[in-house]
């Protein structure tokens, strides 16, 4: 009989102490469990970091003007809480889209993310360091990015732009230019 069944029985016959003491232990078990399946994800979660994280550094050697192979792995590095490494590789992917792009038309058929993307997300890493100056510094340029003619339209990245250059503003206790963003 399991515990459930047995819990069941017990608050039929209106013996509510030992159903308590059974509920419980049922609880306790399925919680154990939940831990036991969330470690397993976790797990798996980082096998798959560390297969991409692979992939994207051999990319990075193999192609160094490949920008969305840096933006990858910077990627891979913020979801290891490596923002030292992860600001290294969105600064790389700066490097590589002002320097390559337009000159290597195999890589250029790969949609790049865009300059504004690499900025925000090396301001995010700031953020995540505490340099939030440096921060404001990358989303200011983010923002110039993408109000420029070739990145209008993409309203998303704007917005993910001034909630985290708001979420700076606010390290800093600026707070109305918090508000305004």
């Amino acid at each position: 009989m399991s515990n459930v069944n047995v819990f069941l029985f017990v608050v039929q016959h209106k013996n509510y102490t030992d159903a308590e003491k059974i509920m419980k232990t049922i609880l306790k078990a399925e919680s154990g469990k939940r831990n036991d399946q969330s470690q397993m994800k976790e797990s798996v979660r980082k096998a798959e970091i560390d297969k991409a994280f692979v992939g994207f550094s051999n990319a990075c050697v193999d192609k160094p003007e490949f920008a969305m192979a840096y933006f990858q792995r910077g990627n891979c590095y913020m979801m290891m809480h490596d923002y030292k490494r992860a600001l290294y590789d969105f600064s790389a992917a700066i490097l590589s889209e002002t320097r390559y792009t337009g000159k290597n038309s195999e890589l250029d058929k790969v949609k790049s993310v865009g300059l504004p993307t690499f900025y925000m997300y090396g301001g995010q890493c700031n953020y995540y360091l505490g340099q939030y100056e440096e921060a404001l510094a990358h989303y200011e340029i983010a923002l110039n990015k993408q109000n420029s003619k070739e990145n209008k339209g993409d309203n998303d990245i704007k917005s993910k732009i001034f909630y985290n250059r708001g979420l700076a503003n606010a390290s800093l206790n600026k707070y109305q230019d918090a508000i305004n963003d």
